[in-house]
């Protein structure tokens, strides 16, 4: 119960007492002692927030914990732990069959060399794996651990974190397939392709296609800079694609006079794009040659006058 004091403060209180009845069965007095225990209810109450602040800290993080009883295999799981299985926390008796039975199949085998692990008295551990929820959902985990000895050396008792890690699993595969599909569409296009630094100039990587329109080599080019290559009939020319890629962040098909490493020249439609790679501006830029296309027109629009003359 609680005691109400003259200046405000409440105590937390447990009494006890006993009635003294007459012969009759009147009660004639009554004794009873009142222990004062709101220290230990403040501490109580502590206790308990410190808890909450935890679990809410645990949800936040995607992590849980654990606590492994070696000596009586009785387990403790944090309520975060629960929820990581696709439980409620509390729902089950937490046991290491439990969690097992959530392990992917194919993850199984690295569970049990953490626990051959723990039997060996092994330090701290820490392993990858796949859980499988009752839904289907998969969810990777970081699950970490740390085993304590007795002054014997026998392992008493494992203490361990599961962090859920599945976002960054996927973002890590998502960039994984953006790359392989930017890569095979670098090197596999038709179009010529340069990556470029745009404080410099200078030429990080092309493609095959460049490479084979122009005879060169990947080291007769990448190191070098736009510039050494000469491929801009006029600077004017390289200015105004420069200024309106600044400007805009991107080029579309804008049509120059260039010219090869061998002396010829051709047409083509440049495009590019601003990209950050590693921290720096670089350009994509893609040269599409259409001076096939060019001369047919030509060709074909001589061929109109010729006839509209005949």
């Amino acid at each position: 119960m609680r005691v109400l004091h003259p200046d405000g403060e409440i105590r937390h209180v447990i009494t006890a007492g006993q009635v003294t009845s007459t012969d009759s069965g009147r009660p004639r007095r009554m004794t009873g002692i009142m222990y004062d225990l709101t220290e230990q209810h403040e501490a109580l109450q502590a206790l308990r927030h410190n808890e909450d602040m935890l679990s809410q800290a645990q949800r936040v993080a995607r992590l849980a914990s654990w606590h492994w009883d070696l000596r009586d295999q009785t387990m403790t799981w944090s309520d975060e732990h629960y929820r990581m299985l696709g439980y409620e926390p509390g729902e089950i008796e937490p046991t290491f069959e439990a969690f097992f039975a959530r392990v992917h199949p194919e993850d199984r085998d690295k569970v049990q060399g953490l626990v051959s692990g723990i039997a060996g008295g092994d330090g701290f551990s820490s392993v990858v794996v796949r859980l499988v929820l009752p839904d289907g959902a998969v969810r990777h985990i970081r699950a970490s651990l740390n085993v304590d000895a007795d002054a014997a050396g026998t392992p008493v008792s494992a203490i361990g974190t599961a962090m859920d890690i599945t976002a960054e699993v996927e973002a890590t595969e998502s960039l994984r397939q953006n790359e392989e599909r930017f890569s095979s569409a670098f090197y596999a296009s038709p179009d010529s392709i340069l990556i470029t630094r745009m404080s410099d100039g200078r030429i990080l990587d092309v493609n095959e296609t460049y490479l084979r329109r122009n005879g060169l080599k990947r080291e007769d080019i990448v190191g070098k800079t736009t510039g050494d290559l000469k491929g801009w009939r006029t600077p004017e020319d390289r200015e105004r694609f420069i200024i309106k890629l600044r400007a805009d962040g991107e080029v579309r098909e804008m049509e120059f006079e260039l010219s090869r490493a061998d002396g010829t020249s051709e047409t083509a439609l440049i495009s590019a794009r601003l990209i950050e790679i590693e921290g720096e501006n670089c350009a994509i830029t893609t040269v599409r040659d259409i001076s096939d296309l060019k001369e047919a027109s030509e060709a074909l629009r001589l061929s109109e006058e010729k006839f509209s003359t005949a």
